[in-house]
């Protein structure tokens, strides 16, 4: 017994075990005191995992010890603290998970497909197998924060999967944990019908762990993945016993993988580091907790398509009721794990930041499904985004102040207006900057080229007898940005007429990103050879023959390169003779190289031997190299505007079905 005072300051309280003469396994005994150490004993059974933990309020719970009950008995101690306070125990079995499966990717390079995603335009990615199967992926604008380059590859075989027939499809997406503020849907077609009941679809690490299912909507002859973040999403036929071992798993146990956060501009970072570790444990922390979500509602919309009545299978609309309950389940989460963090990241640029992609993501998934504006709770969420904005500015500004005028810097308040004009914010809203307040984290001279090019072109000439289509996409971004301007001023000679001029060196770096995929796709009515493969998966000969073949091309490209360049400007007023220089603005883009790759397919029938049988012919492409912005500015006077302390030359050029636009923009801060 506790002596009388020590009662007085000191009590305990085992929340676990209020019947202990009733209760089964596991138990936990009345905690007793010694040499200043509480002691603690459980009661269980051999096998399971069991937790004590204490609170001093029944909210707060920290963990005392987990273990087993060696021979029925689970043990510790904890020091008794040296202010008076109540301290209660409670103690848990902890459910053992079966960690998420790791599978083997077996991965086709030659069929990659890359674009260039950027917050104004979004992006695009297709690709097809060499089986016919369409994959398409549409990035929607603001999406993204900055333009990152993004790639596609088809998956040819997955093992490790636990299920009999579970591959289908898939492809991996890159760069791997990329988070999309406005997710966005994976359509994947495929040339003949599914048994669409028996479908269900999966994602996983591009490293091949943490294979759970994944959300999806099933068709005739085409699924839609929901994608909110780059990995491998895939595609299989499980049976209802496959689907139900698989949502008994889980997270694996104290293994979860960091990711490294890219940080496009350092110095926020560097001024406030602890904000930026604690956006990185947060977005680990709701990565891996949504994850069973989304596993849950993937495995019961599966399920629920094997139990319809007699195995009629009808496609799924946005409006069905196994959707809009995903849509509850969603709604639940969100309240439970985003809406909690909303006020604290209010305070935090990085921490508010890191949430808005979770926020607007929810928002862009309510839309997907066809129920906008029908979650009151996002109206908290959205009003972040005003609040957030205001606190980005006062930390970037406070930071130019403390560490001085820094390009990287505007590029942030830059970034920020940006997305105030594409979520639709008016003037003098969310903290909108004075032109005063601007300069705070302008250098003398500032300043931007940006050059763009686009080409997006297509064509399907499929008739009932033969299909025929493909398409070319090519773009290409380069942002660079002002390192040092060199000013050269020469004085005027009036006896030869040559006024006073400026000679303006512009040195600027940037990075080039640019994508080009060619597609083609041709395939006859008929099969390659009767009973053969091919045939089982081609439309049916329309003259009983058995002519047909199948022919599949993609060759793609990439570049991301950083860029140096030097700009040169002359200015006058323009007067003078012969002999006086004139204004003009010049600077050369290099071509950046990048290596085709790609396949080229044939399957068809030979008969060269007297009886039908099907070859495939694979050619590659030769040794030949893209080119991206190769390209020479020479402007004259008419062709570009200035003044005492800004310089501006834009220009659009088509050619060949390629767009290319150059927009520069030169500043001097006094």
């Amino acid at each position: 017994m506790l002596s009388q005072q020590f009662q007085k300051w000191f009590r305990f309280f085992a929340l676990v075990g209020l019947l202990e003469l009733q209760a089964a396994p596991p138990r936990l005994e009345v905690p007793t005191l010694s040499a200043g150490q509480v002691n603690l004993r459980l009661l269980g059974e051999a096998g399971p995992i069991y937790r004590i933990e204490a609170s001093p309020d029944l909210v707060q719970w920290t963990e005392v010890t987990t273990g087993p009950a060696q021979n029925g008995l689970l043990t510790a101690t904890q020091v008794v603290p040296a202010q008076p306070f109540w301290t209660y125990y409670r103690a848990r079995e902890v459910p053992v998970e079966t960690p998420y499966p790791s599978v083997s990717a077996g991965l086709s390079p030659d069929y990659t497909a890359a674009t260039l995603i950027t917050p104004e335009l979004g992006g695009r990615l297709q690709i097809f197998s060499p089986e016919g199967v369409g994959y398409t992926l549409v990035i929607p604008t603001n999406a993204v924060f900055a333009a990152t380059l993004a790639r596609m590859t088809v998956i040819t075989n997955i093992t490790g999967i636990p299920a009999a027939a579970g591959f289908l499809s898939a492809v991996q997406l890159e760069p791997a944990g990329l988070l999309l503020a406005s997710p966005t849907f994976l359509h994947v077609t495929y040339p003949t019908n599914l048994l669409s009941p028996e479908v269900a679809s999966y994602s996983f690490e591009n490293n091949g762990t943490q294979f759970h299912l994944s959300p999806d909507l099933v068709g005739t002859n085409r699924v839609r993945l929901l994608v909110n973040q780059f990995r491998s999403y895939g595609s299989g036929r499980f049976t209802v016993p496959e689907l139900q071992a698989l949502l008994a798993t889980g997270p694996a146990p104290n293994a979860q993988t960091r990711r490294t956060r890219v940080q496009p501009h350092a110095t926020m970072a560097e001024c406030y580091p602890e904000e930026e570790a604690e956006a990185e444990a947060m977005k680990e922390e709701l990565t891996e907790a949504i994850r069973p979500l989304q596993e849950e509602i993937a495995g019961e919309l599966a399920i629920e398509r094997q139990r319809q009545l007699l195995g009629v299978f009808e496609e799924e609309e946005v409006g069905s009721p196994g959707v809009q309950e995903a849509i509850a389940k969603g709604a639940n989460w969100y309240a439970e794990n985003i809406v909690p963090r909303i006020a604290n990241a209010g305070e935090k640029c990085a921490v508010a930041k890191e949430l808005l992609f979770w926020i607007l993501g929810w928002e862009r998934q309510l839309q997907l499904f066809g129920a906008a504006g029908e979650d009151p709770g996002l109206s908290e969420g959205m009003g972040l985004v005003c609040k957030a904005t205001a606190r980005c500015q006062e930390q970037i500004l406070e930071c130019c102040r403390t560490r001085g005028a820094d390009r990287r810097l505007l590029i942030e308040l830059l970034g920020l207006e940006r997305q105030r004009q594409l979520l639709g914010m008016t003037d003098g809203l969310c903290g909108s900057l004075s032109e005063e307040e601007w300069q705070v984290c302008v250098p003398e001279w500032y300043g931007e080229l940006k050059v763009t090019e686009k080409l997006d072109t297509s064509y399907d000439q499929s008739t009932p007898d033969f299909v025929n289509r493909g398409s070319d996409v090519k773009t290409f971004e380069l942002s660079a940005y002002v390192d040092s301007v060199e000013e050269d001023i020469v004085e005027a000679f009036p006896l030869f007429e040559i006024p006073a001029s400026t000679n303006i060196v512009v040195k600027l770096s940037g990075q080039g990103l640019g994508a080009h995929t060619i597609t083609a796709f041709q395939k006859s009515s008929g099969p390659i050879c009767a009973g053969s493969r091919t045939a089982r998966a081609s439309a049916q000969p329309l003259d009983g023959g058995v002519d047909g073949f199948l022919r599949n091309s993609q060759l793609t490209s990439s570049v991301s390169k950083l860029v140096d360049l030097e700009i040169r400007v002359t200015l006058t007023d323009g007067t003078g003779g012969v002999f006086a220089p004139k204004p003009g603005l010049t600077f050369l883009m290099d071509a950046l190289e990048a290596p085709w790759k790609g396949l080229t397919r044939s399957t068809y029938a030979d008969f060269s031997s007297g009886s039908c049988q099907e070859k495939t012919d694979e050619t590659r492409p030769t040794r030949e190299e893209d080119f991206y912005a190769n390209f020479y500015v020479d402007a004259g006077v008419n062709e570009f505007q200035y003044t005492g302390r800004e310089i501006k030359y834009t220009k659009t050029t088509r050619e060949n079905g390629l767009t290319r636009e150059i927009v520069l923009r030169l500043n001097r801060k006094n």
